[in-house]
């Protein structure tokens, strides 16, 4: 779990190449609740997911530990599509080369992207599990660098972030719902919460037809 001094270095790194994203009422939520719900937009974010955050994070954290006279690394990853994609946009804005595995059926809008940002696209598996397993393969055989999706720190540290900017646009938050997935959005926000606002609840949630972490 990142620290709290860990999250703010992110946040110095990151703030000139992403959005501040809004804060937004949903009134139709609230209605739903009989409360007030407010949406943080990073569907509006660089790449249009929160997952630039993280990825430019590990990259200019990675530069910030390599002396500039070392050959760039290769990066490599295994997503579904929004972590690889953001990865892509990372290391083609650092001048990296970035190789990322994706299941076959991943959403072409993704798949597009990621080459476009330049990125070798390997989409050859049926499934995560061995999409991630083929890209943990290429790292061992090539000495590339795997960044996940869902654990690397400097990506943890990160996530964060949209706490901290969550708490400020909105001091009376009681609660923060966030969607589970692989559990690093979540645990990035739990993290800066527990270290800012340990007043407030933070809800990890699920949908009902696939819940891996509730079961």
């Amino acid at each position: 779990m990142p620290a709290l001094a860990d999250i703010h270095r992110a946040r110095q790194r990151i703030a000139r190449h992403v959005y501040r994203t809004p804060l937004v009422r949903s009134d139709w939520l609230s209605d739903e609740v009989a409360g007030h719900v407010y949406l943080k937009l990073e569907s509006l974010q660089v790449t249009h997911s929160f997952k630039a955050r993280g990825a430019l994070n590990a990259v200019l954290a990675l530069l910030e530990q390599n002396p500039p006279t070392d050959p760039p690394p290769c990066l490599v990853t295994a997503s579904a599509g929004n972590h690889g994609r953001a990865l892509a946009w990372a290391a083609s804005r650092s001048g990296l080369r970035a190789v990322i595995f994706t299941p076959k059926r991943a959403p072409a809008a993704k798949l597009d992207a990621i080459r476009r940002h330049g990125a070798e696209l390997r989409a050859e598996a049926d499934s995560y599990e061995e999409t991630e397993r083929m890209a943990k393969e290429f790292a061992a055989q090539t000495g590339a660098l795997f960044i996940s999706a869902y654990s690397h720190p400097d990506l943890l540290a990160a996530t964060g972030t949209i706490a901290l900017e969550g708490v400020e646009d909105l001091p009376e938050v009681d609660q923060v719902v966030v969607p589970t997935g692989g559990g690093g959005l979540l645990a990035g926000i739990a993290a800066a919460m527990s270290a800012t606002r340990p007043d407030v609840e933070v809800v990890g949630v699920e949908a009902e037809a696939s819940h891996p972490f509730a079961t």
